[in-house]
């Protein structure tokens, strides 16, 4: 891995404990893998699975970021925008985002 377009992807930890799961039958965790990465519950579980589909944008795969935390953020600053105006326009008005309170 020299280059930047070879970094080091990582360890797939989710992957190995189905593998050790399974009694160390490979075939049979690629098949129960391969079935389970269809359902949407993958993506939340899965998060190799997660950040390798072409439905993450580049910053969330840049900075890691969770769409699951992504999307929580977005609607508390909503709710906060919606309910609390003076609160928002504070957070605005410092720079930070409410999100990064949470």
């Amino acid at each position: 891995y020299t280059s930047s377009s070879d970094a080091y992807p990582g360890f797939d930890w989710f992957a190995t404990s189905v593998f050790l799961l399974m009694g160390c039958d490979d075939v049979r965790s690629w098949r129960w893998l391969r079935t389970f990465s269809l359902i949407l519950p993958a993506g939340f579980l899965w998060h190799a699975r997660l950040f390798n589909t072409p439905f993450v944008s580049t910053e969330m795969n840049l900075y890691g970021l969770h769409p699951v935390y992504v999307g929580a953020g977005h609607c508390v600053e909503l709710i906060v925008e919606q309910e609390m105006p003076p609160v928002f326009a504070a957070f605005r008005m410092s720079g930070f985002a409410i999100s990064h309170v949470i």
